[in-house]
């Protein structure tokens, strides 16, 4: 069994940039999600499926405030503060929501001083969105009525 650790600072603090290692790297990154805090190995035989990633790359887009996070950032980069006055939230949720978004690659930051900003990271993001919106017209009923996708059941 190979067993590959991870290490360097950047990867012991969570500061890994999916976009510079490529396909397998961002695999490798999101399983490791979990193993970075207590710098365990990965081990290439515990890695996800492909499909197990995809339901979890989308599991991402099913909090109703990170779509709404998304789609007040499509309109224009904002800072923490600005989201937590925009959707009435506390900090400490509105920050958890955007760390979620920002370690799955949906948002970018920069960094202005004390002031953090929030951007969507790829144009592609509000694409699927608007995608989902249009599914969606057409399945609205079938959608609300459903009781297997409500909760944690699924």
């Amino acid at each position: 069994m190979l067993a590959y650790p991870l290490v360097g600072p950047a990867a012991r603090q969570g500061r890994i940039d999916l976009a510079r290692g490529g396909q397998l790297w961002g695999v490798i990154c999101l399983y490791l999600h979990m193993t970075i805090a207590t710098d365990a190995p990965f081990r290439i035989d515990e890695a996800p499926a492909p499909v197990e990633l995809v339901a979890k790359y989308f599991r991402a887009l099913g909090d109703p405030t990170r779509l709404r996070l998304l789609e007040r950032l499509d309109e224009g980069e904002a800072s923490v503060g600005e989201l937590v006055e925009w959707l009435g939230l506390p900090q400490p949720q509105v920050s958890k929501h955007l760390a979620c978004l920002r370690w799955c690659g949906f948002v970018r930051t920069r960094r202005e001083h004390r002031i953090v900003y929030y951007r969507v990271a790829d144009p592609r993001v509000p694409e699927v969105l608007a995608l989902g919106r249009a599914l969606l017209a057409e399945n609205a009923e079938h959608v609300a009525a459903c009781r297997t996708v409500d909760g944690d059941r699924c």
